[in-house]
């Protein structure tokens, strides 16, 4: 079964059974984090429109391999839900562990999104399409939010503060944090299909 999360003039939809927190994985931006049952997440910051993907993209990605050093970095551009993102994949080690993570970037009407997933590279064939799907979600429903991005940043900077480039953007190698109950009151969009999810073991 799938979970819908609404706030901040975004919506998207989870697996029912993976873990909220109503902050982002990395960044200043405001955002929202969902962690799968193995440690992965799922990560959305949300940034002025005027931000500029690109350089959020490249500081993220070049945060990473400062942090872990030797880290493998590709640029990407992709194409969900009839939008362009662009941004990284960057495969590094931690803990003698081969970890993937993804950034992607999309510059909707009034704001710059931000999509982050990190996850031990044995758990990208396990729930590499579900993250993608999560993405889809969120991109698919843009168009129909009543809610005004634009309204996080009533004096033109970030939400928490004026910096339109995160200077701290980290992987975030931390166990899941507190759950927060998201309401469901709307069906997914049909070309999600959550049924898919509902095998996805809880620990």
């Amino acid at each position: 079964m799938s979970a819908e999360y609404r706030g901040m003039g975004v919506a998207f939809l989870f697996p029912e059974n993976w873990q909220l927190d109503q902050e982002p994985s990395f960044g200043n931006g405001r955002g929202v984090t969902v962690y799968s049952p193995e440690g992965g997440f799922w990560s959305l910051s949300i940034y002025p429109r005027e931000t500029d993907p690109e350089q959020l993209a490249s500081t993220a990605a070049a945060a990473i391999d400062q942090e872990y050093g030797d880290a493998e970095i590709e640029t990407i551009t992709e194409t969900i839900a009839q939008r362009e993102l662009i941004g990284r994949d960057v495969d590094f080690f931690y803990l003698d562990l081969p970890i993937r993570a993804t950034i992607r970037c999309v510059r909707a009407d009034h704001a710059v999104l931000v999509i982050f997933t990190q996850m031990e590279d044995r758990e990208f064939s396990l729930h590499g399409e579900v993250f993608r799907a999560m993405t889809a979600s969120l991109l698919d429903r843009l168009p129909n939010l009543r809610a005004d991005l634009g309204s996080l940043f009533p004096q033109g900077g970030l939400y928490v503060n004026d910096s339109a480039v995160p200077s701290d953007i980290a992987a975030d190698t931390e166990s899941p944090r507190q759950f927060h109950e998201t309401p469901l009151d709307a069906p997914p969009p049909e070309e999600i299909d959550p049924s898919s999810w509902t095998d996805i073991p809880r620990e």
